[in-house]
């Protein structure tokens, strides 16, 4: 979901300004942060975890209706749970490079989350103005089921590594 073209197609009046479409997420940068910090050493499972959740909870406030505090809500826990992913998987991705290929490996990374960043504004913007603000917000569901599903997919690896390894020793 889009600030200003959620901000377009939602009942918003004067008071919702385009500074005002930017605040809930850096408001939510500024939460995870905090958050973060205090669970660095647990799990890196915890944050994308966490942020399949948000995204959801997203997703269901921004069906609730088209009023200004739905969308600034949505916004809020739109910024935490994408903020959650991103930090969770950049960290959780990591752990699969060695040491001297990090670099190029985060590169790669942060290349393909904003050039698909990129190129999903673009479609949004066609998928709302073809099908409407509803069918935009069903459409995002099913990143968030594949992200789920790539997610405990790998919970099951690991586990499986895991008890192998235990009964090999």
């Amino acid at each position: 979901m889009d600030g200003p073209l959620a901000n377009a197609y939602c009942n918003t009046n004067a008071l919702v300004r385009e500074d005002w479409v930017h605040r809930p997420p850096s408001l939510a940068r500024l939460a995870l942060w905090l958050i973060w910090k205090s669970m660095k050493s647990r799990s890196s499972m915890l944050a994308p975890a966490m942020a399949e959740s948000l995204n959801l909870v997203c997703v269901a406030v921004a069906l609730s209706g088209q009023e200004v505090s739905q969308f600034l809500w949505s916004m809020l826990v739109l910024g935490v749970g994408w903020n959650f992913l991103f930090t969770g998987s950049t960290t959780l991705s990591m752990t699969a490079w060695r040491p001297e290929e990090k670099d190029r490996a985060q590169a790669a990374i942060n290349f393909c989350v904003f050039a698909t960043m990129a190129v999903t504004s673009f479609a949004s913007g066609a998928l709302v103005t073809t099908s409407g603000w509803d069918w935009l917000n069903y459409g995002s569901l099913v990143p968030v089921a594949l992200t789920a599903m790539a997610l405990l997919w790998l919970v099951w690896v690991r586990k499986n590594q895991t008890a192998a390894s235990s009964s090999a020793q």
